[in-house]
Parts: structure tokens; C-alpha cells; sequence
């Protein structure tokens, strides 16, 4: 009798029980040994470590950029503008003379 599920059993016999299935991507799957499939799945762990670490970075990167922007923006409040006037009424320019022309 062979189990199937966790209230039935059925007869049979179990063969290759060290074989798993391991998805390969894109639905399709490869019948590999307990110690394959562990191996696969450590390197598939590390990949996803590193994807997190470098998100952590990111994240810290855009709070200090949001760090920065607040800072700058509060300290807009205390800044003022200066304006001036740009008179050039007093001021006389040359007249352009035009050129003659030598044909």
C-alpha cells in the first residue's frame, strides 16, 4: 500500500524515492536527486539574498535623498529673495550706423 494523501492509502509500490521534481522555469521541471535539488535550491537562496541586499541599498540610498529634500525644504522657509530693479533709463547706448556698402 502506498500513501496518497493524508488519509489514503492505494496499492502500490513507491520506486525512486530520492527523485523530485524541480521546476526549472517556465513550467518546465527536471527529475533530480534530494542532494541536487538542495544544491538548486541553496544557489536559488543566495540569489535571492543578494536581490535583497542590493534593495536594502536602494532604500537606504532614496531615505537619504528624502533625508536631504526635507532638510532642504524646511530650510527654504527661513531663505528670501532678493529683487532688483534693472534701470537703464540713464544709461545712453550708441546709435548703430549702418554699413556702406562698397559695390
Amino acid at each position: 500500500m502506498a500513501p496518497f494523501g493524508k488519509l489514503a492509502f492505494i496499492p502500490g509500490r513507491i520506486v525512486h524515492s530520492n527523485e523530485i521534481l524541480v521546476l526549472l522555469g517556465d513550467d518546465y521541471f527536471v527529475e533530480r536527486t534530494c542532494k541536487q535539488s538542495i544544491e538548486i535550491v541553496n544557489r536559488r537562496l543566495e540569489n535571492i539574498k543578494e536581490k535583497i541586499e542590493k534593495h536594502r541599498k536602494e532604500k537606504e540610498v532614496f531615505n537619504q535623498q528624502k533625508k536631504y529634500t526635507s532638510e532642504f525644504l524646511n530650510d527654504r522657509k527661513n531663505m528670501f529673495e532678493i529683487k532688483e530693479n534693472d534701470d537703464d533709463t540713464g544709461v545712453k547706448q550708441e546709435e548703430k550706423k549702418p554699413i556702406k556698402s562698397t559695390y
